[in-house]
């Protein structure tokens, strides 16, 4: 396999990229080579079981490769569907090269601080729109699935907006510093591992105490202040530390 080696003078946010900005157009190229990394032994070949991907129902032998035009397509003789490889994958309906697809991943989980779609577009050569789409398919199939957490977990809510002095008039409503038109945010911290944070209708007790236990395993210890919404946390399995916040949590650096 042969690659050009294109170096991106503009990326200061990951290491040096690989050598994945350009593929000649021979054999070597993504499209050729997936088959390969999707069906051990290729779709002509693939037995049932490597087919679930795109033809879950369909044997070996009912599978053809396309010719002419069609190339790239395969044809289940059974039920006359075509499919690709790209076919139940992120790649699915897109006609951005796979390269530019592996380029992007690559500059997605290599950015220690994110990267946008105006950056991601001027790194692999493509329209702002098309880097959007990029993005949202790859932190979708990052997926959201975390461990539980679980141990001494810190839990607090804020609100997020802006300042009134920064509104437009129609936008101001008066509330000053209080929680009016302003979006209420759950985050849940685990003493020395990972961080949740998300979006909340509301400050409910019902709802806080119902995503509390959607990500803090049953058993651990719940730190948080003396906001009605975290009281009677012992009833959902777990145990609770409750301080005055101005005491600076003498209660869990116990």
């Amino acid at each position: 396999m042969q690659d050009t080696l294109v170096e991106s003078s503009n990326l200061s946010h990951g290491p040096p990229a690989p050598p994945l900005t350009s593929w000649n157009s021979s054999n070597s190229s993504p499209t050729r080579n997936q088959p390969a990394f999707t069906w051990k032994s290729g779709a002509g070949a693939a037995s049932q079981s490597a087919l679930t991907v795109a033809a879950p129902t369909r044997l070996s032998h009912q599978i053809v490769t396309r010719g002419g035009k069609r190339r790239g397509y395969y044809r289940c003789r059974s039920c006359g569907q075509e499919f690709t490889v790209r076919t139940k994958t992120v790649f699915e309906r897109s006609h951005v090269p796979l390269h530019k697809w592996l380029y992007a991943m690559y500059l997605v989980v290599s950015a220690r601080k994110g990267i946008s779609s105006v950056q991601l577009a001027k790194e692999i050569g493509v329209m702002q729109r098309t880097a959007w789409f990029l993005l949202q398919r790859i932190r979708q199939a990052c997926g959201q699935v975390l461990a539980m957490l679980q141990g001494m977990v810190e839990v607090d809510e804020l609100y997020v907006g802006g300042k009134e002095r920064n509104k437009h008039d129609d936008k101001r409503d008066g509330g000053g510093r209080g929680p009016s038109l302003k979006q209420p945010v759950l985050g849940m911290r685990e003493r020395g591992g990972h961080a949740v944070a998300m979006p909340v209708p509301s400050t409910s007790k019902e709802l806080l105490q119902s995503r509390i236990g959607q990500h803090v395993q049953q058993g651990a210890t719940i730190c948080s202040d003396e906001h009605a919404s975290y009281q009677d946390t012992e009833a959902k399995g777990f145990h609770h530390a409750s301080v005055n916040q101005p005491q600076c949590w003498p209660v869990c650096r116990r």
